[in-house]
């Protein structure tokens, strides 16, 4: 097993109108509470982070989808050590974390990452709940709600930037503990 502070999770989510939605809202006792929303879906804003007990690390921001190019490019620029974000195991950001998705496993990924030395840790297949990152991007989405009177109005890369501040490395120990992953 590895502990917490070897481990650097990535994995992608996205945004677009519908995430600013309200999903609960406040009316008086027995009636029931009403808001009109008349957003388009709009445009889609994908989120790639990496993640450790310090909070995210690297973050790429695309418009559109995230695709095994884009991800892969995203590990081998921003994640690996060419900019020292990760470590040769067994040191700390050492162990890649990974979920089960098709552009996750493409081989010239695990063979770039396994010759910097680190190590790959593929979860298995719907289990979420073992991968930290899942709660980070509840976190951002619910800032993205919370302040979506200022958000609102700003483009899609701006408001997932403003969003990621939400990420601390106070909150990543607390997922990564219940994630089950200690120090």
């Amino acid at each position: 097993m590895f502990t917490a502070d070897q481990l650097v999770s990535v994995d992608e989510s996205s945004k677009d109108g519908r995430t600013l939605y309200r999903r609960y809202g406040w009316s008086p006792r027995g009636e029931t509470a009403h808001r009109t929303v008349d957003f388009p879906r709009g445009e889609r804003w994908s989120l790639l982070p990496a993640l450790t007990i310090d909070g995210y690390i690297a973050k790429r921001i695309v418009k559109g989808s995230i695709d095994g190019l884009e991800f892969l490019d995203f590990i081998l620029e921003d994640v690996t050590p060419q900019l020292p974000k990760m470590n040769p195991y067994p040191l700390s950001r050492s162990v890649l974390l990974l979920d089960n998705c098709s552009i996750h496993k493409m081989q010239h990924l695990v063979d770039a990452v396994t010759a910097a030395g680190c190590k790959i840790r593929f979860l298995p297949p719907y289990a979420p709940e073992l991968n930290p990152i899942e709660e980070s991007f509840a976190a951002v989405k619910a800032a993205l709600r919370r302040h979506f009177r200022y958000i609102g109005t700003l483009s899609g890369d701006e408001a997932l930037e403003i969003a990621c501040d939400a990420v601390t490395g106070e909150k990543a120990k607390a997922w990564f503990a219940h994630s089950g992953y200690y120090p």
